[in-house]
């Protein structure tokens, strides 16, 4: 018989209170997938607005292999403004096979993404992953950091393989 009390000796305060606490971390990582998924929307959209507010006021963006290393939500909005400037529509992001875990205060989450994009006449496909470190900011779960690697962004006619697999 192991030590301590076994679940019918908990008392209803102590049952109670871990349901309690299994409720909270469930709520939150559905909010977190909502993130993700809200992410991937304003993206599609090029939706500023939106998309800044997804992110604390002192996140990190990575972006591999594109070398961009920025802090701070406005530094993260401007470099999504210029993002959006490229010529590309009907973008479609898609993030996929999430992991989200407690990690101290927060969260952390992995995941990979598909992308398809028109560029003139042009059909692009991109993959890669995400991984972020999320926390709660003014009662919201947003992006503290985020890293995106791209592992290819080419137009489907040139194909995926080889060392220039990431044309832009």
């Amino acid at each position: 018989m192991q030590a301590g009390r076994t679940q019918d000796e908990r008392t209803l305060e102590q049952r109670l209170a871990q349901a309690e606490a299994r409720l909270l971390e469930l709520e939150s990582v559905e909010a977190i997938r909502r993130l993700l998924a809200r992410y991937c929307r304003a993206l599609d959209a090029r939706d500023l607005m939106n998309l800044s507010t997804l992110f604390a006021r002192d996140a990190h963006l990575v972006v591999t292999p594109w070398n961009v290393d920025v802090r701070s939500r406005d530094a993260i909005t401007e470099f999504y403004r210029q993002f959006f400037a490229t010529p590309a529509q009907d973008d479609r992001h898609y993030a996929v096979n999430q992991i989200i875990e407690k990690y101290g205060d927060g969260y952390r989450s992995f995941c990979y993404f598909h992308a398809t994009e028109v560029q003139g006449s042009q059909s692009i496909v991109g993959w890669g992953t995400y991984e972020d470190r999320l926390i709660q900011e003014d009662g919201q779960w947003k992006f503290a950091e985020r890293r995106i690697t791209i592992h290819v962004l080419t137009p489907i006619e040139k194909g995926w393989a080889g060392p220039d697999k990431i044309a832009f």
